[in-house]
């Protein structure tokens, strides 16, 4: 939801429905068209409420969690070392590396994400400035928390310092796992597979081919005395998606 820019709706709460992603952070984000009626909105007003839901196809919608979350939106803009120019208010910087990253992370949501960029003038739009949440888990359960709360749960220092070895553990003795993970979950027949880095809530993988760089989600978030449990989770997942 983003408000109105347009002198007829000035101010008036104007609503979409897009695919988000989360960033290393936990904030979300969302791949929007320049042309977009959002897009312009958050050019004027950068304040948006990102509603999220359970979704689950049976039952009272009413009984299902859901949560609003209430905040401030940046364009993200990549820029090569050294390069600079003058960005507007609604305009964040970031490298390339992390562009990289982003593109990975979104392209596991939204497989054809890449070719948008090809297509019309889209940009990745973040909510990193999230002042409310607005959570309810169902009937009566419903309270606030701020922002801040929900972001800024990296992995722990304990899963940073053991990410290292568990990489080793998989590029030197589990790349069978790591070539099903890509093959059944995201489609593609990787060449010369390695796990590159690892968070709380999955993990990269590069190829030799395109697209390059691979983000596999764990679906929860992890610790590292859950990571073996959650890597064996996933290859399972990859195992049970194999085409009859």
């Amino acid at each position: 939801g983003t408000l109105g820019a347009k002198p007829d709706l000035l101010g008036f709460p104007v609503n979409s429905v897009v695919p988000f992603a989360l960033d290393s952070n936990g904030a979300p984000y969302v791949l929007i068209a320049h042309i977009a009626a959002h897009t312009q909105n958050l050019k004027k007003d950068t304040r948006c409420n990102l509603f999220i839901r359970q979704g689950l196809g049976e039952g009272d919608p009413q009984a299902q969690w859901r949560a609003s979350l209430i905040g401030r939106m940046e364009m993200l803009v990549p820029r090569a070392d050294g390069q600079t120019g003058e960005l507007h208010a609604y305009q964040t910087a970031i490298s390339e590396d992390e562009f990289t990253e982003l593109k990975a992370r979104y392209r596991e949501r939204v497989p054809k994400s890449d070719s948008y960029f090809q297509t019309h003038d889209f940009n990745f739009w973040r909510l990193n400035d999230i002042v409310k949440v607005r959570y309810i888990a169902g009937f009566g359960r419903i309270c606030w928390f701020n922002g801040r709360d929900l972001l800024g749960r990296e992995k722990s220092d304990e899963l940073a310092a053991g990410a290292a070895g568990a990489i080793e553990h998989m590029n030197d003795d589990h790349t069978d796992a790591l070539e099903l993970i890509c093959r059944n979950l995201h489609g593609y027949e990787p060449k010369d597979i390695k796990m590159t880095a690892l968070d709380s809530r999955g993990f990269f993988c590069e190829t030799a081919d395109e697209p390059g760089l691979i983000y596999t989600s764990f679906g929860y978030e992890i610790t590292l005395d859950s990571l073996r449990k959650a890597m064996i989770d996933v290859t399972v997942r990859a195992r049970k998606a194999a085409p009859d």
